[in-house]
């Protein structure tokens, strides 16, 4: 794929103290090191409750208590009560894990048994660092990359760390401020990063600090050598490129959050795929933008179909990867989490009503529906199997 330069190389990479050279971390990177939110497949041995895939996600539960839980069907396998509103969760590679990250700009994340839901390891920010909500395992599963800001100098940055230890590797600019979610591209030893322009930090939690000057862009970055490969800025400045998802071929598809006027109307979702800029996507009629009340939350894509979620617009929507159309809305209250399930060929998404609907890929219809009473899902989930 060929893709150009933005603005050669700001930076470079900061191997850690006691990390070693980087010819060490070689045992941990390859060039084909990659995972997907979502899409990670654990050994069949690891289904042995209830009928169907395994789903996790931070939630909220009838006592107010933020939780980590993990279903599957209409089963509850396990449940944690982690103590702090999760975000971004993800399977790990080699263990019958998952791994829960506070949201920013918090400073934990949690290893929890998938079955017995125990805490296993607590993972904890560097002092001067807080966490943005989302990270992503090495295919090979030796390593995790998280998006993460260094609170001294409001850099954004990307840290690699010992999936076994969570000991840190090595870290390299994000080349952005407020670095959200990131993936890797497939065969490749290549992250692409949201970097959402909002300045944050841990003393005002929620305040976004720089909404008049944020520069949010998409930026490709080599992992072996952190440097730059080439950035990409949307149509204005106030939208936030916040979550995205790769393709098997490829695409990148990035959900915006637009910090501007509220009565303007402007794309929420863009693509790209080694153009010389976003690609903006394709609605029938400029209106269907606000169906979204300028907020994305997730997305998950197979090789033909877009699905994304709008919570604060109360809609699913479904777009083709080739031709970036907007094909279908499918309403559905507080709407948050998506995955792609490969093998049912089917979209999942979860809801702060305590819902969790599949949708067939083909037909774009509801195969199935679980209601689990009491729980409200957060913003994402993770497909364990």
């Amino acid at each position: 794929m060929q893709r150009r330069a933005f603005l050669g190389v700001l930076g470079g990479l900061t191997l850690v103290s006691g990390a070693g050279s980087l010819s060490s971390l070689s045992k941990f990177i390859s060039a084909d090191s990659q995972v997907a939110f979502g899409k990670v497949d654990l050994a069949a041995d690891s289904v042995s409750q209830g009928i169907g895939p395994r789903l996790a996600s931070a939630a909220r539960s009838a006592d107010g208590s933020f939780q980590l839980i993990v279903t599957q069907g209409d089963k509850v396998v396990s449940s944690n009560a982690i103590g702090l509103r999760g975000h971004g969760v993800v399977a790990h590679p080699k263990q019958h894990a998952v791994l829960v990250m506070a949201r920013r700009p918090g400073n934990l994340m949690y290893l929890i048994d998938q079955n017995s839901g125990e805490v296993l390891k607590t993972i904890t920010a560097a002092p001067t660092h807080h966490f943005y909500g989302h990270g992503v395992f090495s295919k090979d599963g030796n390593t995790y990359w998280s998006t993460e800001n260094n609170v001294d100098t409001g850099e954004g940055l990307i840290v690699c760390r010992d999936s076994t230890t969570f000991d840190t590797l090595i870290q390299f600019p994000s080349y952005g401020i407020g670095p959200h979610q990131l993936e890797f591209l497939n065969h490749q030893s290549v992250l692409v990063v949201a970097n959402g322009g909002i300045l944050t930090r841990p003393d005002q939690p929620r305040k976004k600090l720089n909404l008049d000057t944020m520069e949010p862009n998409l930026s490709y970055i080599d992992i072996a050598t952190g440097k730059l490969l080439a950035q990409y800025k949307p149509e204005f400045h106030q939208q936030s490129l916040r979550h995205l998802t790769v393709s098997p071929k490829d695409q990148v598809a990035v959900g915006i959050q637009y910090e501007g006027d509220p009565t303007r109307v402007v794309p929420l979702v863009v693509f790209h795929s080694g153009e010389d800029q976003l690609l903006n996507g394709i609605v029938n009629d400029e209106s269907e933008w606000q169906r979204f009340n300028q907020y994305t939350a997730s997305l998950a894509c197979s090789d033909e179909k877009l699905c994304v979620t709008s919570p604060r617009g109360g809609v699913v929507s479904f777009w083709d990867m080739q031709t970036r159309k907007l094909t279908q809305f499918s309403e559905f209250k507080d709407c948050a989490g998506a995955g792609w399930h490969t093998k049912n060929q089917s979209f999942v998404v979860s809801s702060g009503e305590g819902f969790v609907r599949w949708y067939d890929q083909a037909s774009l219809k509801v195969s199935n529906e679980h209601h689990f009473k009491g729980i409200q899902w957060d913003n994402h989930l993770g497909l364990i199997s």
